[in-house]
C-alpha cells in the first residue's frame, strides 16, 4: 500500500513538472536496434534467460522477449543488452508490444 502511494506521487510530480515518465529512471525503457540489438533498461532482473527466450522481470509486469541465439551480451543491475535474431517482445501480464 505504502509503495503504492509512493508510485503514484512520485507519477504526479512528473506529470506537474511536464517532465517524461521515464525522468525517475523507474519506468522500463525497451529501445530495439533493427531487429539484432534490444536493450531494456531499468529491469528489475532475470527470471529466464536461453537462447531463444529472455524473461525480465519490470514494474509492470514481465518482459518476455522471443529470437533466436540470444545472448545477454552486457548485464548490468538495471541494463540488458540482448543480441541476437529478435523476433518480438511483449509484457506477458500487462497488456502487449511487439509481437501478439
Amino acid at each position: 500500500m505504502r509503495m503504492a502511494k509512493h508510485h503514484k506521487l512520485r507519477k504526479g510530480l512528473l506529470r506537474a513538472l511536464d517532465l517524461p515518465a521515464d525522468a525517475d529512471g523507474s519506468v522500463i525503457r525497451v529501445t530495439m536496434i533493427g531487429n539484432t540489438d534490444l536493450l531494456v533498461e531499468n529491469h528489475a532482473g532475470v527470471i529466464r534467460y536461453n537462447d531463444d527466450l529472455v524473461r525480465l522481470q519490470s514494474e509492470y509486469g514481465v518482459l518476455r522477449i522471443e529470437g533466436r541465439g540470444l545472448q545477454l551480451s552486457e548485464f548490468g543491475q538495471e541494463r540488458a543488452y540482448i543480441r541476437g535474431a529478435v523476433f518480438g517482445w511483449r509484457y506477458e501480464d500487462a497488456g502487449g508490444c511487439g509481437i501478439p
